[in-house]
């Protein structure tokens, strides 16, 4: 009971000393600036006694700051391991995709060789067939 009693009292002597300097304000523009404030600083004190009941009541900020870096350190290790493997695998395609580029490339080489022995095979017979049929004619004596 005491866990509720005490910050629900303080909450009440807070917001009276708060009402007592809103309305005690020097100069009226700063009204909505010092609601704005009071309300925020009300909110984390309701906050407070659920978080700590959340936290398990007495929470070591110590210990919570070590078990928030163990947890940090394991998220690095578990990037760094993905990252380590997502590199092994862009290397694997990218060597998959220069082999395959080499090998289109020298298809490609092999197909324009043939297609200039066949260019070539072709001009011969061009030049063959543009030869003039020759008779000789012998006389005899």
């Amino acid at each position: 009971m005491e866990l509720f009693m005490k910050p629900i009292i303080q909450m009440g002597i807070f917001m009276i000393c708060a009402q007592v300097l809103i309305h005690f304000r020097p100069n009226g523009s700063y009204e909505k600036y010092m609601k704005i404030l009071v309300s925020i600083m009300i909110l984390i004190q309701v906050m407070s006694p659920v978080v700590s009941l959340i936290t398990g009541g007495k929470s070591n900020l110590m210990e919570n700051a070590a078990r928030f870096e163990d947890q940090m350190q394991a998220g690095m290790a578990e990037a760094r391991e993905a990252a380590k493997q997502s590199d092994q695998l862009l290397s694997q395609m990218t060597m998959e995709q220069l082999k395959e580029q080499m090998g289109r490339e020298q298809a490609a080489s092999e197909e324009k060789e043939l297609l200039e022995e066949s260019d070539s095979s072709a001009e011969l017979s061009e030049n063959v067939g543009e030869i003039e049929k020759i008779t000789i004619k012998i006389s005899g004596e």
